[in-house]
């Protein structure tokens, strides 16, 4: 028999989150593909912060209601 364990080390409240797999690395840094208001799709450069495994804050590059796109 197994289990898995979970323990909350940080807890940090207003932040921007995203899935891990909306972020791409490349050229040493981390990237996601947001809409513009015009439709295009652009990649934009973001730095991110502390991650669950799951979802990643985003510290700088993206505002919040700033659409991602990803599969």
């Amino acid at each position: 028999m197994t289990t898995t364990v979970n323990f909350i080390l940080i807890e940090k409240k207003d932040v921007l989150i995203l899935p891990n797999d909306a972020i791409v690395k490349k050229e040493g840094g981390q990237y996601v593909t947001v809409r513009n208001e015009d439709g295009t799709l652009a990649e934009t450069k973001i730095f991110a912060g502390f991650t669950d495994g799951s979802q990643v804050e985003i510290l700088k590059g993206l505002d919040a209601g700033t659409t991602v796109v990803y599969e």
